[in-house]
């Protein structure tokens, strides 16, 4: 039998409750998607497939199975179980959010210790209500993984936001130990 090789990885999103998750899964996963109204808060975990096409050595394509994690602190616990090594983080936060840095050391601290050296992508979404400047090298100098600090919208019209976010993922992905393994 020949052998296969690996192309697939967790795209886990990790943030508060409210701060857009559900929208940027379906903002990558459908095409054409339109932001919707109202989305309901996830409960627990919802898990996506996501077939991104990017030119590999052995591949045309990247599979990712994306977690998306309920933001609130309820499931603050329950963490320390999904968050894995060899896996892509988005850590998901707003940007008209009054100054929640508490918020930032939460989640960066719980992925650099729980997911060894995994590369984190630090998302500021809703950037079309209003963008806040975060302090980059002061986070960069603290948690040598972040890969990129991304400004998305999910806002029809938007889409290069997107498209962007894209483009940092698919450099996270080469920074997998894990991608092109027998």
């Amino acid at each position: 039998t020949e052998a296969g090789y690996l192309y697939e990885a967790k795209l886990v999103l990790v943030g508060r409750g409210l701060a857009g998750k559900t929208s940027l899964v379906k903002k990558l996963t459908i095409p054409g998607y339109s932001l919707e109204e109202k989305i309901a808060s996830t409960e627990g975990i919802e898990i996506e497939t996501w077939v991104l096409p990017i030119r590999l050595e052995k591949s045309d394509s990247f599979r990712f199975n994306i977690w998306d994690f309920g933001g609130q602190e309820k499931y603050d616990a329950t963490h320390q179980f999904f968050i894995t090594e060899r896996t892509v983080y988005l850590f998901v936060t707003e940007a008209r959010q009054e100054s929640n840095y508490l918020e930032f050391d939460y989640w960066l601290n719980i992925v650099q210790m729980l997911g060894n050296n995994s590369p984190v992508i630090v998302v500021q979404n809703k950037i079309d209500v209003r963008r806040k400047q975060l302090p980059t090298e002061r986070y960069r100098q603290r948690f040598s993984k972040i890969v990129s600090f991304v400004d998305v919208s999910c806002m029809d019209g938007r889409e290069d936001t997107i498209e962007n976010l894209i483009e940092q993922i698919k450099m996270a992905v080469r920074s997998l130990p894990q991608v092109g393994d027998q």
